[in-house]
């Protein structure tokens, strides 16, 4: 049983996302109180730690102990990079767009800035990850000999009432 419980390298590199990401935002708000104050790549480093922060996570959820690496890894994949991409980059592009002036170009209905938070950041992933987790799920989540056992040990303990 202890041997199950071991950290595999998918894991690994998760936790080190994780730990990453978190050395990374709390070293830009360290710098809200020194000399960046005011400075615009704090900012930009905190969109791409939270983004690795979501990705890491992601990974984190979809490791099994008794598994290692998930079976099909391409689901996984492209949620963490989507993530990634779409979180990091929406973030980074909407404070590099800034406030938006009077009368400037709409989007949806939204300023440039809030379309690409609430577009890139909001509804694009709200849509890939399920999917990409539904696409995966019996082989990398909860497969059929799982549901299986799960079921027995529900039995078992129904019995033993």
């Amino acid at each position: 049983m202890r041997d199950r419980l071991r950290p595999t390298s998918h894991h690994r590199a998760s936790l080190a996302g994780v730990a990453l990401s978190v050395a990374a935002a709390a070293g830009a708000l360290a710098t809200a109180f020194g000399d960046a104050a005011g400075a615009v790549w704090p900012a930009i480093i905190l969109a791409w730690a939270t983004a690795l922060l979501l990705a890491s996570l992601i990974g984190l959820a979809t490791a099994r102990p008794e598994r290692g690496r998930p079976t099909s890894a391409a689901p996984i994949w492209v949620a963490v990079l989507s993530v990634l991409v779409l979180v990091g980059g929406g973030l980074s592009i909407a404070l590099a767009i800034g406030a938006a002036e009077p009368g400037a170009a709409l989007l949806g209905g939204l300023p440039l800035g809030a379309a690409v938070l609430v577009y890139a950041v909001g509804i694009l992933p709200a849509l890939i990850i399920p999917a990409l987790y539904a696409w995966g799920f019996e082989r990398n989540t909860l497969a059929r000999e799982d549901l299986e056992r799960l079921r027995a040990h529900l039995r078992d303990a129904e019995d033993g009432r």
